[in-house]
This record gives C-alpha cells, sequence and structure tokens, in this order.
C-alpha cells in the first residue's frame, strides 16, 4: 500500500468514525424523548467549539494571506490540513447544533398516551390558531408533563464569558500590530482545545453524581476513540512524508483535540463499564414506580433499549 493511499485512508476512517460518533446521541434522545443523561453545558459547548474547528480549518486552507504568514513562520511549508478536517468540522457544527436543539424540544410541554382523537383535535386547534383542550384535558384522561433537561451551570456561562473576552482581547492585539491574523486562528483554536476539556468535565462529573452514564451514548465513545487515534495518526504520517516533523507540533489544534479526546473518552469508558456498570435508566422509588403504573406512564428506556427499538 503506497504512503498516499494509507493517508487517505486514515483520513476516510477517522473522518467517518467522528461522523457517525454523532448519531447515537441523537437517536438516544430521539428514542428516549427526552435529554436526561446529558450534561447541558456540553450541549452548549460543543457546537461552538466546533464552529471554531471549522473556523480554523477554513482559514489555514483558503485564506492566503493566513497561508503566506504560516510558511513565513514555519520555513515555507504549508498548513497540515486535509478536505477530511474541513468536511468533519462542518459536519460535526451542523450534528452538534442539532442534538442542542433537541436538548430544548424535549424539554417542552407534552402528553403521554395521547388519544388518537385529541391528536386531531390537537391538529385542527394549530390549523384554526386556537385551543379548545388545554382546559380539558381531564375529560381525555390525559395529564400534561413537561419534559427534561439538565440544568445548565455556571460553568458554561464562566467558559463563554471567558472566550468573548479572550477573543475580544486577541482582536485588539491584531489591531494594534502584536499579533498577525495567524495568531488570531491559533487562538480560536486554543478556544476549541478548551471548550474540550470544558464540555467533558461537567459530563463527568454529571455522570459521577447520578452514579450512572444512561443518557449518553457510549457508541459515541467509541466512535471517538477510533477517530481520534487514526486522526493522530495521519498528523504524525502527513508530516513526517512532508518532511517537516514540526508540522505536527504546527498544527496544535488537531494535536491536542487527538490527545485530549483519547484521555477523556478513557475516563468516560471507566466510568460505564467500571465504576457504574449495572446502573439502569429506571424511576427511583417503589413509589414512583407505582404511581407511573396507575397513571399509564411508561418508563423512560435507557441507551440499550433505546437504539435497539
Amino acid at each position: 500500500m503506497s504512503t498516499t493511499l494509507l493517508l487517505n485512508a486514515l483520513g476516510v476512517i477517522y473522518f467517518t468514525a467522528w461522523s457517525i460518533s454523532f448519531y447515537p446521541q441523537l437517536i438516544l434522545n430521539y428514542k428516549r424523548r427526552t435529554a436526561s443523561g446529558l450534561s447541558q453545558d456540553f450541549s452548549i459547548l460543543n457546537p461552538l467549539g466546533f464552529l471554531c474547528y471549522l473556523v480554523y480549518t477554513l482559514a489555514l486552507s483558503f485564506s492566503p494571506l493566513i497561508r503566506s504568514q504560516y510558511a513565513a513562520r514555519h520555513s515555507s511549508h504549508t498548513p497540515q490540513v486535509s478536505r477530511s478536517d474541513i468536511a468533519f468540522s462542518a459536519h460535526a457544527f451542523l450534528l452538534s447544533s442539532l442534538c442542542l436543539a433537541q436538548t430544548y424540544w424535549y424539554s417542552r410541554t407534552w402528553y403521554r398516551s395521547e388519544p388518537s382523537g385529541l391528536k386531531y383535535q390537537r391538529i385542527a386547534d394549530e390549523m384554526l390558531g386556537v385551543d379548545t383542550i388545554r382546559g380539558d384535558l381531564g375529560a381525555w384522561g390525559v395529564k400534561e408533563q413537561r419534559g427534561e433537561r439538565e440544568k445548565t451551570t455556571v460553568w458554561t456561562w464562566g467558559s463563554l464569558s471567558g472566550i468573548s473576552l479572550a477573543l475580544f482581547a486577541g482582536l485588539i492585539a491584531v489591531w494594534t500590530g502584536k499579533w498577525l491574523w495567524l495568531d488570531f486562528i491559533y487562538l480560536i483554536s486554543y478556544v476549541k482545545l478548551y471548550i474540550s476539556i470544558a464540555k467533558w468535565l461537567p459530563q463527568l462529573l454529571l455522570n459521577y453524581r447520578r452514579q450512572s452514564t444512561i443518557g449518553f451514548s457510549t457508541w459515541v465513545i467509541l466512535c471517538d476513540l477510533v477517530g481520534s487515534c487514526t486522526s493522530l495518526a495521519e498528523l504524525i504520517l502527513a508530516s513526517l512524508l512532508a518532511h517537516d516533523p514540526g508540522a505536527i507540533i504546527g498544527n496544535p489544534l488537531k494535536l491536542g483535540l487527538g490527545i485530549l479526546t483519547i484521555v477523556f473518552d478513557t475516563v468516560f469508558v471507566l466510568q460505564r463499564y467500571v465504576l457504574y456498570p449495572g446502573a439502569k435508566d429506571v424511576p427511583q422509588d417503589e413509589e414512583q414506580e407505582a404511581e407511573d403504573v396507575t397513571e399509564g406512564r411508561q418508563r423512560v428506556p435507557d441507551e440499550e433499549t433505546a437504539l435497539l427499538s
């Protein structure tokens, strides 16, 4: 196998693995009709991180100014950014944004065991712009219920404030001539690296507090690990083939992202299979379970049930 073919294969593998990793969580949220167990901090920070990654890859690939500044700083070498990097970052931004939208959608007010007659009445109300059933739900034998999502913590608001200040300071540095635009692009990459840490810590802490990883798809982690390992392998091989080992460090975002992802994924795997292997997504006490049965509610399924149903 030629080295070029090997490089292309690595790019395809990591792009495919990382891209697929977004779908199990979307499916799990859809099947469970809730985002409980998925940190809202993770859901908010994730799209922002991939937006930074997208801006970074586009700038290094298509901006003549950024590329010329990179070449001047790295002995006329070009940035090691592949088309797979661009495609992945764009895809990841879209899918993570959709996952964030799910957390709000499934936290809205909804109705369990809705009869077909009520469904058609609701459609008619929406067409006419009226609400004739909200005050008469009891007659239909239906209870109004609000979906669940985890709370957004001060961690996210603090992170967003700090990121905003850092980017503003970076723009001032460019405007005053202290930085090149390449330095500002590197700052954006460091923001992505920070988010890669900041988004995982609340999720791991949430798992610890709940003593469970239910609600966060394990398939996300497994695909993440495959993608991270092949992404790092592609970066190292491409740099060595270009006779520019310094390019490994010259792409701090891809290098750091791969390493950090492996670290946090490993911690999550330990939580899932070692620390909390027997956790189930069930009501917390028998009284609640009896109430659910009496009122005709259905238990929110766990991950395995949701993905296989």
